[in-house]
């Protein structure tokens, strides 16, 4: 996912074309941080639990409930203006997309959700009152058609514009389906105070399962 004010200022958790994981924050053209480690990898063909969380001065990186990789720094996300942009990411060579699918993907305000090694949820996530954004990729969401280009408005009041995002049943984690990114498509979430992450105190989480890496 990204969100950025122009080309200088953005946050982006990306993974490369070895399949590292990485958080990078950007103010005004300087790399504040970078979060990553050598074996925060994720692989193809199989689901995955992503977190990554910060409060006060420490930033977290979890891959199926083990901490990767931490960093304390006073660097801080701005207040993003521009979409929120989920499967589409511009890590400085281009833009780069996800290949593959994802399930659950959540945006908490307010609370880190874990601290310490954790096993990864075993069902649905239940919205509560540190959710800002919550996407099961069900139909619910998405309307009737399977994906596509539509805009749909969450129960959270969140708009937002998927674009070749298709809903697959078959290969999902929790619920439904999953939302299949092919590697063209993306989900643009108009921007929200609920994505403000300056405060210091916030969650990203989601189940990936990458087809292959750019």
């Amino acid at each position: 996912f990204e969100q950025r004010t122009d080309a200088g200022s953005a946050i982006l958790l990306m993974a490369d074309g070895g399949g590292q994981v990485k958080l990078s924050i950007d103010t005004g053209g300087t790399r504040e941080l970078l979060l990553t480690a050598e074996d925060a990898l994720i692989f193809t063909n199989q689901w995955q639990h992503i977190a990554v969380m910060e409060e006060g001065d420490r930033y977290d990186l979890f891959i199926d409930g083990i901490l990767k990789a931490t960093a304390n720094s006073s660097a801080r996300p701005d207040n993003y203006t521009g979409a929120l942009e989920i499967g589409r990411g511009n890590h400085g060579a281009g833009e780069q997309y996800l290949r593959g699918y994802l399930d659950e993907f959540r945006i908490s305000k307010g609370v880190t959700r874990w601290k310490e090694n954790f096993i990864p949820p075993s069902e649905e996530y239940a919205r509560d009152d540190k959710t800002a954004l919550l996407l099961h990729f069900s139909s619910e969401e998405f309307g009737p058609s399977s994906g596509g280009d539509e805009t749909t408005v969450l129960a959270l009041n969140h708009t937002f514009t998927p674009e070749n995002v298709r809903l697959d049943q078959p290969e999902k984690k929790w619920g439904e389906a999953s939302g299949y990114f092919d590697g063209t498509a993306s989900i643009a979430v108009e921007d929200s105070e609920d994505f403000d992450f300056s405060g210091g105190l916030w969650s990203v989480d989601f189940w990936v399962n990458a087809a292959t890496f750019a």
